[in-house]
């Protein structure tokens, strides 16, 4: 009887571990599985519903009294956004990356002082679209009552405002898709650096 038993709770224990066993590599296996069903995040086609963040990487004046600025967004293959935007702008974005303010407020730095006077925060801007060779942005907020608001803007307006609010700058991944560059190469646009830009407004105003 005792023999009968002790070979019971053996065989028992046994069936317990292979089965254990069993359930271990299943789990393993769905784990693998998991794992290598994951879409790659790098290169195009694959990133077109993904925000990806972006700094100034430069801002340039031409001679024809109009401006450039370029984006990067990391983690993309085609990292640089290269925008044509006014001389107004390019000065207002420059006046925001020094830290630098006017004796009076220009129309971003009055933009964000309404905005907090109401109560709500910027909290920030992303580059969205791009149409008929028009990039095109939106400014997201909150407002007082925990409300979401969101505004169209152009991007180099939101970029102002962005500067002046210290929030973050996102590129969605089908713009940098579509209009993206590999490298930072500014083609024809032969733009110069105007390191005096700032303090010709500032004495301007």
């Amino acid at each position: 009887m005792n023999a009968h038993v002790t070979r019971f709770v053996i065989g028992f224990v046994f069936l317990g571990s292979v089965l254990a066993l069993l359930g271990y590599t299943g789990a393993v296996r769905r784990l693998n599985a998991g794992h290598a069903a994951r879409p790659t995040r790098h290169g195009t086609g694959d990133t077109a519903g993904e925000l990806f963040p972006a700094r100034i990487e430069e801002l340039l004046y031409s001679n024809d009294n109009e401006a450039v600025v370029i984006l990067k967004a990391g983690g993309h293959a085609k990292p640089y956004l290269i925008m044509g935007i006014g001389i107004c702008e390019a000065r207002a974005i420059d006046l925001g990356t020094r830290r630098q303010y006017t004796p009076r407020p220009l129309t971003h730095d009055l933009v964000t002082r309404v905005t907090h006077a109401l109560g709500a925060h910027v909290e920030k801007l992303v580059i969205e679209k791009f149409e008929d060779d028009v990039f095109l942005g939106t400014l997201y907020l909150a407002t007082a009552d925990g409300r979401q608001a969101s505004v169209d803007t152009r991007p180099s307006d939101g970029l102002a405002v962005a500067l002046r609010a210290d929030v973050p700058v996102f590129v969605a991944g089908k713009v940098l898709d579509e209009a993206g560059h590999a490298e930072m190469d500014i083609g024809d646009t032969q733009p110069s650096h105007e390191p005096d830009m700032v303090e010709k407004t500032l004495r301007n105003l």
